[in-house]
This record gives C-alpha cells, sequence and structure tokens, in this order.
C-alpha cells in the first residue's frame, strides 16, 4: 500500500499530538524531487545515529525534548524551537523526552529522490548509509533506536 502524501495547497495539521505521541510512528508529510517533510517522532532514550544529508534541513520541534547532536557541540530543541543546518553536516538526534518534530530537506538536485525510489524498490541496508534516514521507508526510522 502507497504511503499517502499531501499536495500542493493542501492543509496538513501539526499540532501537538499530546497523549497520542505515545503511539505515533515517523510518517512521511510530502516529497518532491527537490523537498521532503517527515513528522519524525523520537523516543525518550532513542537515538538516531550521526549522519549527513546532501541538502540543508530544518527541524522545528513540535512537542518535548530532544538533542540535536553536531561535531563539535549539542543543540536542544524543546516545543516551538526550530534549527537550520546546510547540507552535508553530520548530526544525530536524541530524545529527551517523547518528542515530534518536523524536518524538512531540501535536496540539491533530483538524484537523491531517485536514489531512495531505487533502494526501496529493491530493499537492503543501503537506505540507512547512501541515503540517510529520512528513507522513505519509515519503519527504518524507528527501527534505528
Amino acid at each position: 500500500m502507497a504511503i499517502r502524501h499531501a499536495s500542493a495547497g493542501e492543509v496538513v495539521d501539526l499540532y501537538p499530538l499530546g497523549p497520542g505521541l505515545i503511539r505515533a510512528r515517523t510518517s512521511a508529510i510530502t516529497k518532491s524531487e527537490l523537498f521532503e517533510a517527515v513528522r519524525l517522532v523520537v523516543r525518550a532514550g532513542m537515538e538516531i545515529k550521526s549522519h549527513a544529508v546532501a541538502g540543508p534541513i530544518t527541524l522545528h520541534c513540535l512537542e518535548g525534548r530532544a538533542v540535536l547532536g553536531l561535531p563539535n557541540s549539542e543543540i536542544e530543541l524543546s516545543t516551538g524551537q526550530w534549527v537550520f543546518l546546510e547540507g552535508g553536516e553530520p548530526h544525530s538526534v536524541r530524545g529527551i523526552e517523547d518528542s515530534s518534530l518536523l524536518l524538512t530537506i531540501i535536496f540539491h538536485s533530483g538524484s537523491e529522490m531517485r536514489w531512495s525510489r531505487l533502494v526501496r524498490q529493491f530493499g537492503g541496508l543501503a537506505k540507512v548509509d547512501r541515503v540517510g534516514f529520512y528513507a522513505a521507508n519509515c519503519s527504518v526510522i524507528s527501527a534505528v533506536a
């Protein structure tokens, strides 16, 4: 079954999930050749290991608290806070509390999305190694813990 993505011009609610956060899973919101948005759910104590993506990213903490690990520092994000990273910057994400974050990724070209589609089609661990934690198979994100 295909993952449903929001269409251009469609309004998407990103309100805090509150008590529903405990049952929530990471989910793709929308993606195109040049842009992807994901509601990233990070459980307290869960860590998405250090990785980098080619294009710039933003993380907006919708609820909870999480730590963004950078090569020489850490940034703690709490509800309502937003951060921008340049493409290629290694980073990890760790939940201090159960958290949900809006992740946006800007692709410099459509090549990464084409690679992501190939990996999905043929499977394998390359989706974590080559494309990063934002691979379209969002169950991979949950399994990284």
